[in-house]
């Protein structure tokens, strides 16, 4: 019997160009924003509602996300959201993090690489599934 499953998906923009960096251990990790605009219903009216989500990917979709994506791209992200937390270092308590572990990316409305590494319009699209995730202790956060 399973243990268990859970996927979350969502289509949106790059909120800010990723961060890449490398472990220790030689493994690369992008972390982006993503933003989530829909259209709800408030008191009779329709406006959009934005919901903010940290991206984070491993491996070879770390490299592709530094490679080709930037800010104001328009994504395709499958994954799983990651809860955890740590001790202010203020001592003032703990804060909790929420984030989204890239599991398949798909770039959309992107371009061919140019000199900067940023995407011209009118390209094809490019999927990317990520490479097993590392063990807790060697992650950069």
């Amino acid at each position: 019997m399973p243990k268990g499953f859970h996927r979350t998906l969502i289509l949106g923009n790059v909120g800010r160009d990723p961060d890449v960096r490398a472990t220790q251990a030689g493994l690369k990790v992008a972390t982006f924003s993503m933003a989530v605009s829909e259209k709800v219903k408030v008191k009779g009216e329709w406006t959009d509602q934005t919901t903010w989500y940290r991206c984070v990917a491993f491996g070879g979709t770390a490299d592709v996300v530094g490679r080709y994506v930037s800010k104001g791209k328009s994504l395709f992200i499958e994954g799983r959201m990651k809860f955890g937390s740590y001790d202010k270092k203020d001592g003032s308590g703990k804060a909790y993090t929420a984030d989204l572990i890239v599991d398949r990316l798909l770039l959309l409305g992107g371009g061919q690489p140019t000199e900067s590494g940023s995407l011209s319009e009118g390209s094809e699209r490019f999927e990317s599934e990520s490479d097993p995730i590392p063990a807790d202790e060697d992650l950069p956060f």
